[in-house]
């Protein structure tokens, strides 16, 4: 579940995608369309995680 600061960076990081400033992308955006953001967020984030996690235990042992 993404507190409300992850919830703004995947709006962010959507728009980046998109080349679109973010008030300008967010304002356009229904709730239904926020929430499928929010969950390519959280799996793209705890993918990031699980390979942090993976190379530090590469590292470590």
């Amino acid at each position: 579940m993404l507190n409300n600061a992850q919830r703004i960076d995947a709006i962010v990081w959507k728009a980046k995608d998109k080349k679109i400033s973010y008030g300008a992308f967010s304002s356009i955006l229904t709730e239904g369309q926020k929430a499928e953001i929010y969950q390519e967020y959280e799996s793209y984030w705890n993918a990031k995680l699980d390979a942090e996690r993976k190379r530090l235990e590469r590292i470590t042992c």
